[in-house]
């Protein structure tokens, strides 16, 4: 009678022993080692590298100023940055988890899987293999250079991709240091002029009062300008410019924004940089202003 009651508890066992293992309970290797202390001097840091199986980017600053050196030249955004550095500084190494390399790919550490973040300042860097995900949404698994040992970490802040790290401001032009708008589509071409007041002349018409409040609003929109994100396989030749605005400041200097649509996205560059940047079509109506909407009274 007793044996039979052990057959299904011992089924039950079996079953509980299987659902832990898929679980992953039986994979990290608890220990009492004591882990290292990461030491980053995130002030001093000048050079900032990351490698995926897809993509990777380099960094370097200079005059307090990131910049993505490859591929291509850009500034970086300074906010992915700068979390980025702040997880650094105050990473913490929890536990050791494994000490297996067999068991690198299951924590997401491995060559083909893991992130590899370098870090270098003077003469020194510092190595990490980041998981792409950790035991939750505020921790990582981490790897210190080429060492074994995988540790349960604080979370490090790596951008998942490489226009996370890129600063997306198309133009900054400070609304009121504008003097002049030049404004031209396949539709109209206007051109707007500040002097005591905005006014607003169409193509073969003479200069009319213009709606001040309308314009600067206008004008806020490219102050600064922000896109979604890069098309690196573009460039200014392959875009089909429809629309161009050219801002003139006080001081003389001109920043001139050309845009193009291509299916659903709305492609636009510089005349100062070649990279082609990309936002959602639907943007352009906040971009180019009717000139009828823009005159006094309108």
């Amino acid at each position: 009678m007793q044996s039979n009651r052990l057959v299904p508890l011992v089924g039950v066992l079996v079953v509980l022993l299987g659902i832990a293992y898929f679980a992953g309970v039986f994979n990290s290797e608890p220990s009492t080692i004591s882990v290292p202390t990461v030491d980053v001097p995130v002030e001093d840091v000048s050079g900032i590298r990351i490698q995926t199986d897809s993509w990777a980017a380099d960094l370097t600053r200079e005059g307090g100023i990131w910049q993505v050196t490859e591929p291509g030249g850009s500034r970086a955004d300074s906010n992915s940055v700068s979390r980025l550095l702040d997880s650094i500084a105050e990473l913490e190494l929890n536990s050791i988890v494994s000490t297996n390399t067999e068991r690198h790919e299951h924590f997401g550490v491995d060559q083909a899987s893991g992130r590899y973040l370098t870090l270098t300042w003077d003469d020194e860097d510092y190595a990490l293999v980041v998981a792409s995900q950790g035991p939750d949404f505020s921790s990582s698994y981490v790897r210190l250079g080429e060492s074994p040992e995988v540790y349960s970490s604080s979370r490090v802040a790596l951008p998942a991709s490489r226009d996370q790290l890129r600063d997306k401001t198309l133009v900054n032009v400070p609304t009121d240091q504008v003097r002049s708008a030049s404004i031209s589509t396949a539709e109209y071409a206007y051109q707007l002029d500040y002097q005591d007041g905005w006014t607003i002349t169409e193509e073969g018409a003479a200069p009319a009062p213009a709606d001040s409040v309308k314009v600067t609003s206008w004008l806020r929109r490219y102050a600064p300008l922000r896109f979604d994100g890069f098309e690196d396989g573009l460039t200014p030749d392959s875009v089909s410019v429809t629309m161009t605005v050219e801002l003139t400041m006080a001081s003389g200097q001109t920043r001139r924004v050309l845009m193009g649509t291509r299916d659903t996205n709305l492609l636009a560059f510089t005349s100062s940089s070649p990279a082609i940047m990309r936002a959602a079509a639907t943007r352009l109506g906040t971009l180019i202003e009717d000139p009828a909407a823009l005159k006094a009274g309108g």
